[in-house]
């Protein structure tokens, strides 16, 4: 049987769980799946060096083979294109074309987003704390990359003319510093 805490933790899980499901745009009504969501979701969130179909797979804990169909679908219905990468002439970066940012546009204001933007500042600080801490928990015992961004990561060289990632040797742009990078691994603080 389980305790009142399991439930109460099983409950929580299940809320998050149904807040994301119920707040993803209606596949039947928009021609898109929630898998390719995702994927337009995340290409107009994540950095530069992220929006790869490896970046892809990484941030939905998918095989390349399947993030690579999802991608293709999206570049078939020319809502992402695919350009040479900046840096490595062997890889592909994934951009929103002038369509995907509308279709995204157009759904953001029924996004869970918005009702996390809606929060007090302190209620949205101690949610992105909780979130954080949920996610370290997760990634320690199957050793996957953390999700975050540039600005509270460990390969974060901030000094010099310009940020660079350390960890692959990118200049960083100012919006890079707050887009969703999957390479993150988050700076670790007193207690984690």
């Amino acid at each position: 049987m389980m305790t009142i805490r399991e439930q109460t933790a099983d409950n929580l899980a299940a809320m998050v769980r149904h807040l994301v499901r119920a707040t993803e745009p209606d596949g039947d009504q928009d021609g898109l799946t929630p898998l390719q969501w995702s994927a337009l979701q995340y290409v107009g969130l994540a950095n530069g060096m992220s929006r790869t179909v490896s970046g892809f797979a990484t941030y939905n804990a998918t095989s390349k083979g399947t993030a690579s169909q999802v991608i293709k679908s999206l570049v078939d219905k020319r809502l992402v294109r695919r350009v040479p990468s900046r840096q490595d002439a062997r890889s592909a970066e994934l951009v929103l074309t002038s369509s995907g940012r509308k279709r995204l546009e157009a759904e953001r204001r029924n996004t869970l987003a918005t009702a996390i933007q809606a929060l007090s500042d302190a209620d949205r600080e101690r949610f992105g704390t909780v979130i954080a801490t949920l996610m370290n928990e997760l990634r320690a015992p199957h050793g996957r990359v953390q999700l975050g961004s540039c600005h509270d990561c460990r390969h974060l060289d901030a000094g010099g003319n310009a940020p660079v990632c350390c960890r692959t040797g990118s200049r960083l742009e100012e919006p890079d510093l707050l887009a969703l990078c999957a390479a993150h691994t988050p700076i670790e603080r007193g207690g984690n």
